[in-house]
Protein backbone atom coordinates (compact mmCIF):
# COMPACT_ATOMS: atom_id res chain seq x y z
CA UNK A 1 0.00 0.00 0.00
CA UNK A 2 1.18 3.49 -0.81
CA UNK A 3 -0.07 6.62 0.93
CA UNK A 4 0.67 10.14 -0.30
CA UNK A 5 -0.61 13.17 1.56
CA UNK A 6 -0.35 16.92 1.16
CA UNK A 7 -1.47 19.89 3.19
CA UNK A 8 -2.12 23.46 2.16
CA UNK A 9 -2.98 26.48 4.27
CA UNK A 10 -4.15 30.02 3.56
CA UNK A 11 -3.98 32.70 6.23
CA UNK A 12 -5.93 35.92 5.96
CA UNK A 13 -5.88 39.00 8.23
CA UNK A 14 -8.60 41.32 6.87
CA UNK A 15 -8.09 43.71 9.80
CA UNK A 16 -6.19 43.84 13.12
CA UNK A 17 -9.09 42.19 14.94
CA UNK A 18 -9.96 39.34 12.55
CA UNK A 19 -7.88 36.40 11.34
CA UNK A 20 -8.97 33.47 9.18
CA UNK A 21 -7.04 30.27 8.49
CA UNK A 22 -8.27 27.82 5.88
CA UNK A 23 -6.53 24.49 5.38
CA UNK A 24 -7.07 21.29 3.49
CA UNK A 25 -5.34 17.93 3.66
CA UNK A 26 -5.46 15.62 0.67
CA UNK A 27 -4.77 11.88 0.84
CA UNK A 28 -4.13 9.52 -2.05
CA UNK A 29 -4.22 5.93 -0.76
CA UNK A 30 -3.46 3.14 -3.19
CA UNK A 31 -3.65 -0.54 -2.28
CA UNK A 32 -2.35 -3.13 -4.68
CA UNK A 33 -4.29 -6.29 -5.42
CA UNK A 34 -4.05 -8.99 -2.75
CA UNK A 35 -4.56 -12.71 -3.34
CA UNK A 36 -6.98 -14.56 -1.10
CA UNK A 37 -5.75 -16.68 1.80
CA UNK A 38 -6.70 -19.91 3.54
CA UNK A 39 -8.55 -18.26 6.45
CA UNK A 40 -11.35 -16.66 4.49
CA UNK A 41 -10.03 -13.45 2.98
CA UNK A 42 -11.16 -13.19 -0.64
CA UNK A 43 -8.94 -11.73 -3.37
CA UNK A 44 -8.75 -7.93 -3.21
CA UNK A 45 -8.56 -5.93 -6.42
CA UNK A 46 -6.50 -2.76 -6.89
CA UNK A 47 -8.10 0.09 -4.98
CA UNK A 48 -7.46 3.82 -4.84
CA UNK A 49 -9.02 6.22 -2.34
CA UNK A 50 -8.76 9.98 -2.75
CA UNK A 51 -10.01 12.04 0.17
CA UNK A 52 -9.88 15.66 1.29
CA UNK A 53 -10.08 16.85 4.90
CA UNK A 54 -10.82 20.58 5.17
CA UNK A 55 -10.39 22.78 8.23
CA UNK A 56 -11.24 26.41 8.97
CA UNK A 57 -10.30 28.49 11.99
CA UNK A 58 -11.52 32.01 12.75
CA UNK A 59 -9.99 34.26 15.39
CA UNK A 60 -11.54 37.45 16.71
CA UNK A 61 -9.69 39.95 18.91
CA UNK A 62 -12.15 42.48 20.37
CA UNK A 63 -9.19 43.97 22.25
CA UNK A 64 -6.08 43.04 20.21
CA UNK A 65 -2.63 42.53 21.80
CA UNK A 66 -0.58 45.69 21.40
CA UNK A 67 -3.61 47.95 21.64
CA UNK A 68 -4.18 47.23 25.35
CA UNK A 69 -2.20 45.16 27.89
CA UNK A 70 -5.37 43.32 28.98
CA UNK A 71 -6.26 41.86 25.59
CA UNK A 72 -8.97 39.33 24.65
CA UNK A 73 -8.85 36.69 21.92
CA UNK A 74 -11.71 34.43 20.75
CA UNK A 75 -11.53 31.58 18.24
CA UNK A 76 -13.56 28.81 16.62
CA UNK A 77 -12.35 25.87 14.52
CA UNK A 78 -14.12 23.22 12.45
CA UNK A 79 -12.40 20.32 10.73
CA UNK A 80 -12.51 16.73 9.50
CA UNK A 81 -10.05 13.85 9.31
CA UNK A 82 -9.74 10.17 8.46
CA UNK A 83 -7.80 7.02 9.35
CA UNK A 84 -7.46 4.32 6.67
CA UNK A 85 -7.65 0.64 7.66
CA UNK A 86 -4.37 -0.62 9.09
CA UNK A 87 -2.41 -3.54 7.63
CA UNK A 88 -3.64 -5.71 10.52
CA UNK A 89 -7.28 -4.82 9.82
CA UNK A 90 -6.84 -5.59 6.12
CA UNK A 91 -5.08 -8.90 6.83
CA UNK A 92 -7.89 -10.26 9.03
CA UNK A 93 -10.99 -9.22 7.16
CA UNK A 94 -13.16 -10.71 4.46
CA UNK A 95 -14.57 -7.29 3.55
CA UNK A 96 -13.10 -5.92 0.30
CA UNK A 97 -15.13 -2.71 0.79
CA UNK A 98 -13.59 -1.76 4.15
CA UNK A 99 -13.50 2.05 4.33
CA UNK A 100 -11.53 4.66 6.26
CA UNK A 101 -12.68 5.77 9.69
CA UNK A 102 -13.74 9.42 9.85
CA UNK A 103 -13.76 12.21 12.43
CA UNK A 104 -15.48 15.59 12.63
CA UNK A 105 -14.41 18.16 15.22
CA UNK A 106 -15.53 21.58 16.46
CA UNK A 107 -13.92 23.69 19.17
CA UNK A 108 -14.50 27.14 20.67
CA UNK A 109 -11.98 29.03 22.80
CA UNK A 110 -11.30 32.32 24.52
CA UNK A 111 -8.13 33.79 26.05
CA UNK A 112 -7.95 36.75 28.40
CA UNK A 113 -4.90 38.71 29.59
CA UNK A 114 -5.05 40.49 32.96
CA UNK A 115 -2.75 42.65 35.10
CA UNK A 116 -0.91 44.12 32.11
CA UNK A 117 -0.50 40.69 30.52
CA UNK A 118 1.11 39.03 33.56
CA UNK A 119 -1.87 36.70 34.02
CA UNK A 120 -3.31 34.70 31.14
CA UNK A 121 -6.56 32.74 31.36
CA UNK A 122 -8.02 30.47 28.70
CA UNK A 123 -10.94 28.11 28.17
CA UNK A 124 -11.68 25.81 25.21
CA UNK A 125 -14.62 23.50 24.68
CA UNK A 126 -14.48 20.79 22.03
CA UNK A 127 -16.79 18.27 20.34
CA UNK A 128 -15.54 15.27 18.33
CA UNK A 129 -17.60 12.71 16.44
CA UNK A 130 -16.09 9.42 15.17
CA UNK A 131 -17.93 7.54 12.40
CA UNK A 132 -17.37 4.36 10.37
CA UNK A 133 -15.16 2.82 13.06
CA UNK A 134 -13.98 -0.67 12.13
CA UNK A 135 -15.26 -3.46 14.40
CA UNK A 136 -15.56 -7.23 14.38
CA UNK A 137 -19.14 -8.20 13.54
CA UNK A 138 -19.32 -11.58 15.30
CA UNK A 139 -22.43 -13.71 15.82
CA UNK A 140 -24.16 -11.09 17.97
CA UNK A 141 -24.48 -8.66 15.04
CA UNK A 142 -24.49 -11.02 12.09
CA UNK A 143 -27.62 -9.34 10.73
CA UNK A 144 -25.83 -5.99 10.42
CA UNK A 145 -23.22 -7.11 7.90
CA UNK A 146 -22.31 -10.07 5.74
CA UNK A 147 -18.62 -9.62 6.64
CA UNK A 148 -16.48 -10.45 9.66
CA UNK A 149 -15.38 -6.81 10.06
CA UNK A 150 -17.12 -3.66 8.86
CA UNK A 151 -17.42 0.11 9.33
CA UNK A 152 -20.31 -0.03 11.78
CA UNK A 153 -19.26 1.62 15.02
CA UNK A 154 -19.59 5.24 16.15
CA UNK A 155 -18.52 7.26 19.19
CA UNK A 156 -18.13 10.82 20.38
CA UNK A 157 -16.08 12.90 22.80
CA UNK A 158 -16.59 16.36 24.24
CA UNK A 159 -15.11 18.39 27.02
CA UNK A 160 -13.54 21.57 28.23
CA UNK A 161 -9.92 22.63 28.77
CA UNK A 162 -9.02 25.35 31.28
CA UNK A 163 -5.63 27.04 31.72
CA UNK A 164 -4.28 29.88 33.82
CA UNK A 165 -0.71 31.14 34.03
CA UNK A 166 1.00 34.00 35.81
CA UNK A 167 4.42 35.55 36.27
CA UNK A 168 6.07 38.09 38.49
CA UNK A 169 8.89 40.55 37.92
CA UNK A 170 11.03 38.51 40.35
CA UNK A 171 11.29 35.50 38.04
CA UNK A 172 8.49 33.29 39.41
CA UNK A 173 6.10 31.67 36.96
CA UNK A 174 3.17 29.31 37.52
CA UNK A 175 0.80 27.47 35.19
CA UNK A 176 -2.22 25.30 35.96
CA UNK A 177 -4.28 23.27 33.46
CA UNK A 178 -7.36 21.10 33.80
CA UNK A 179 -9.27 19.01 31.26
CA UNK A 180 -12.70 17.47 31.75
CA UNK A 181 -13.69 15.03 28.99
CA UNK A 182 -16.79 12.97 28.40
CA UNK A 183 -16.54 10.11 25.91
CA UNK A 184 -19.26 7.74 24.83
CA UNK A 185 -19.60 4.57 22.78
CA UNK A 186 -22.62 4.90 20.47
CA UNK A 187 -24.79 2.22 18.91
CA UNK A 188 -23.77 0.28 15.84
CA UNK A 189 -25.25 1.22 12.49
CA UNK A 190 -28.50 -0.62 11.69
CA UNK A 191 -29.02 -1.75 15.32
CA UNK A 192 -31.19 -0.59 18.17
CA UNK A 193 -29.03 0.42 21.10
CA UNK A 194 -26.35 -2.23 20.62
CA UNK A 195 -22.59 -1.62 20.82
CA UNK A 196 -19.65 -3.81 19.80
CA UNK A 197 -18.74 -6.25 22.58
CA UNK A 198 -17.63 -6.09 25.30
CA UNK A 199 -18.94 -2.50 25.33
CA UNK A 200 -22.46 -1.30 25.97
CA UNK A 201 -23.91 1.93 24.63
CA UNK A 202 -22.77 4.79 26.86
CA UNK A 203 -19.47 3.24 27.98
CA UNK A 204 -16.47 5.60 27.89
CA UNK A 205 -13.79 5.16 25.25
CA UNK A 206 -10.63 3.28 26.18
CA UNK A 207 -7.80 5.17 27.92
CA UNK A 208 -9.55 8.54 28.00
CA UNK A 209 -9.52 9.97 31.55
CA UNK A 210 -12.53 11.95 32.68
CA UNK A 211 -10.30 14.33 34.66
CA UNK A 212 -6.73 15.38 33.96
CA UNK A 213 -4.71 18.28 35.32
CA UNK A 214 -1.26 19.70 35.97
CA UNK A 215 0.41 22.42 38.02
CA UNK A 216 3.92 23.75 37.36
CA UNK A 217 5.85 26.35 39.33
CA UNK A 218 9.23 27.65 38.21
CA UNK A 219 11.82 30.25 39.13
CA UNK A 220 14.17 31.64 36.48
CA UNK A 221 17.08 34.02 36.77
CA UNK A 222 20.10 34.50 34.47
CA UNK A 223 22.36 31.96 36.21
CA UNK A 224 19.92 29.65 37.98
CA UNK A 225 16.52 28.05 37.39
CA UNK A 226 14.34 25.54 39.24
CA UNK A 227 10.91 24.00 38.72
CA UNK A 228 8.49 21.50 40.20
CA UNK A 229 5.37 20.06 38.60
CA UNK A 230 2.46 17.85 39.58
CA UNK A 231 0.47 15.93 36.98
CA UNK A 232 -2.63 13.91 37.81
CA UNK A 233 -5.10 11.75 35.94
CA UNK A 234 -8.31 9.99 36.95
CA UNK A 235 -9.01 6.32 36.30
CA UNK A 236 -9.58 5.08 32.75
CA UNK A 237 -11.31 2.14 31.11
CA UNK A 238 -8.78 -0.31 29.68
CA UNK A 239 -8.40 -3.85 28.34
CA UNK A 240 -6.21 -6.85 29.06
CA UNK A 241 -2.76 -6.24 27.54
CA UNK A 242 -2.62 -9.74 26.02
CA UNK A 243 -6.21 -10.48 25.03
CA UNK A 244 -7.39 -6.96 24.20
CA UNK A 245 -11.13 -6.30 24.26
CA UNK A 246 -11.80 -10.05 23.99
CA UNK A 247 -10.52 -10.40 27.58
CA UNK A 248 -13.05 -7.92 28.99
CA UNK A 249 -12.87 -4.38 30.35
CA UNK A 250 -10.93 -3.25 33.43
CA UNK A 251 -10.43 -0.07 35.45
CA UNK A 252 -6.94 1.41 35.31
CA UNK A 253 -6.55 3.47 38.54
CA UNK A 254 -5.71 7.13 38.38
CA UNK A 255 -2.44 8.54 39.68
CA UNK A 256 -0.45 11.68 40.36
CA UNK A 257 3.23 12.26 39.63
CA UNK A 258 5.64 14.87 40.94
CA UNK A 259 8.67 16.02 38.90
CA UNK A 260 11.36 18.51 39.82
CA UNK A 261 14.54 19.89 38.34
CA UNK A 262 16.81 22.82 37.81
CA UNK A 263 19.87 24.20 36.06
CA UNK A 264 22.98 26.19 36.96
CA UNK A 265 25.00 28.26 34.49
CA UNK A 266 28.66 28.31 35.45
CA UNK A 267 30.14 30.02 32.41
CA UNK A 268 28.63 32.02 29.62
CA UNK A 269 27.97 29.00 27.40
CA UNK A 270 27.99 26.06 29.88
CA UNK A 271 24.96 24.97 31.88
CA UNK A 272 24.48 21.94 34.18
CA UNK A 273 20.97 20.45 34.12
CA UNK A 274 19.32 17.93 36.49
CA UNK A 275 15.81 16.50 36.54
CA UNK A 276 14.02 14.03 38.82
CA UNK A 277 10.96 12.30 37.40
CA UNK A 278 8.33 10.61 39.58
CA UNK A 279 9.95 12.13 42.65
CA UNK A 280 7.70 10.24 45.11
CA UNK A 281 8.26 6.90 43.32
CA UNK A 282 4.55 6.27 42.67
CA UNK A 283 3.43 3.05 40.97
CA UNK A 284 1.43 3.88 37.85
CA UNK A 285 0.44 2.49 34.46
CA UNK A 286 -0.49 4.83 31.63
CA UNK A 287 -1.65 1.72 29.75
CA UNK A 288 -2.86 -1.25 31.77
CA UNK A 289 -0.15 -3.92 32.01
CA UNK A 290 2.76 -1.59 31.17
CA UNK A 291 4.23 -0.13 34.40
CA UNK A 292 5.62 3.40 34.20
CA UNK A 293 9.08 4.34 35.38
CA UNK A 294 9.71 4.71 39.09
CA UNK A 295 11.87 7.49 40.46
CA UNK A 296 14.47 8.35 37.84
CA UNK A 297 17.26 10.90 37.55
CA UNK A 298 18.47 12.72 34.46
CA UNK A 299 21.57 14.90 34.44
CA UNK A 300 23.38 16.61 31.60
CA UNK A 301 25.36 19.53 30.29
CA UNK A 302 23.99 22.08 27.86
CA UNK A 303 26.48 24.03 25.73
CA UNK A 304 25.53 27.11 23.76
CA UNK A 305 27.46 27.34 20.49
CA UNK A 306 26.75 30.98 19.82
Amino acid sequence: RRMIGFFGELRLDPNPQLSVTVGVRGDHIQRNALPGDAIGRPPFVDETEVATSPKISIGWDPRPPGKTPDWTRERVSVGTGLRPPSAFEIAFTDNPALKSERIRSVDFGVEQALVSGNILMGATTFFNRYDDLIVSVGQSFKNTSQFRTDNLSNSRASGIELAVSGRTTRGFEARATYTWMHTEVLGLDATFGQAPGPFTVGDPLLRRPRHQGALEVSYIEPRFSAFTSIGTRSRTLDVDPSLGAFGGLFDNPGYGLVNAGGSVRTWTRLEFVVRVQNLLDRNHEEVLGFPGLGRSFIAGIRVATC
